[in-house]
């Protein structure tokens, strides 16, 4: 524990020094760093040090650096280990995010070119991590608990109503949430009628039998 600990130190303090460095631009993040650092960190075997490095690298580089990155960083998700509380760092994202949009010191442009981008940018980073969401919920098929579809949905709202006042969004949340929700239910209803369970417990072969006494 001590030897892990000190490792995931030693590898967050390696990822500060390097987003430190002169050269490293957006793009420099972009195409060499982050697809790098994301590689290592899907083919961890250790679920805490796979959340850490993820907080790790969203602590460490630029809001603007993860706008442009946000889709590589977010496909890596559905690859964690089961573990891993995706939603913890989808919110840390979000979080950095909402802060980035409400800044009014992004680039040089007046007040209106300033609020059509951050309407631009809030847009983009809503689709990406709705597909995420979606995504996360594929991956881990059946074995994903009903409460964390509904939390995961819960972040995704969150994060909408933080940066739109569009109703439409918070439907779509929602409308996720039922679709989510009842896809997980067809599946565990398909596994169990393979393993000759009936929802409400029993089996087929006594369902039948409760059937056949009703009918006598």
């Amino acid at each position: 524990q001590r030897e892990r600990n000190d490792l995931r130190i030693l590898v967050g303090s390696n990822l500060n020094r390097l987003s430190s460095l002169e050269g490293v631009t957006a793009r420099v993040y972009g195409s060499d760093i982050l697809p790098r650092v994301l590689a290592e960190v899907a083919a961890c075997r250790d679920p805490l040090s796979q959340a850490y490095l993820m907080d790790c690298v969203i602590q460490t580089f630029p809001d603007e650096y993860h706008l442009e990155t946000l889709e590589v960083f977010l496909g890596v998700l559905p690859k964690l280990r089961e573990k891993v509380n995706v939603r913890t760092i989808l919110t840390n994202m979000m979080d950095r995010l909402v802060q980035y949009c409400k800044d009014d010191r992004i680039g040089d442009a007046d007040d209106a070119d300033a609020s059509a981008v951050k309407a631009a940018l809030a847009a983009q980073s809503f689709d990406m991590f709705e597909d995420i969401v979606g995504r996360v919920c594929e991956a881990r098929g059946e074995r994903i608990p009903p409460r964390d579809v509904v939390r995961l949905q819960l972040c995704l709202l969150r994060y909408a109503s933080s940066i739109s006042s569009d109703p439409a969004l918070a439907a779509r949340c929602v409308g996720n949430c039922a679709a989510a929700l009842g896809t997980l239910r067809a599946a565990k209803a398909a596994s169990m009628r393979g393993r000759g369970v009936v929802m409400g417990g029993g089996t087929e072969g006594s369902s039948r039998i409760d059937m056949d006494d009703k009918a006598t």
